[in-house]
């Protein structure tokens, strides 16, 4: 046979032992160490410059938007919250009361059964 693989001599050219010199795949040229370190930056100037077209700075904006808004109005209901409790601290104090008098007499009745 022509082939130019080992011969195994029982049953002749064998191409699983085929042994190639070297692979090619973990040789580290220095361009391609070069372009590896390149890679990173240049893939965060891509998104920058992605981000910066108009179109999509609208669309963010317009998310950024939306949560700052809910953000606000969250700020804003508790604000408002806090100033209700404080000028209305008896009735604060008497459903404060009225919730202790309902877990306790919960309690009582898991107890009992």
């Amino acid at each position: 046979m022509w082939h130019t693989l080992p011969r195994n001599p029982i049953h002749g050219p064998n191409p699983c032992s085929y042994q190639p010199q070297e692979d090619v795949m973990n040789v580290k040229s220095p361009t391609r160490t070069t372009v590896m370190r390149l890679v990173p930056p240049l893939t965060v100037w891509a998104i920058g410059r992605i981000l910066e077209m108009p179109s999509v700075k609208g669309k963010v904006m317009e998310i950024d938007g939306r949560a700052n808004k809910q953000k606000y109005d969250l700020g804003r209901s508790l604000k408002r919250g806090l100033s209700n409790a404080k000028s209305n601290i008896p009735w604060l104090a008497a459903g404060a009361a009225a919730i202790v008098a309902g877990v306790g007499l919960l309690a009582m009745s898991a107890r009992e059964s």
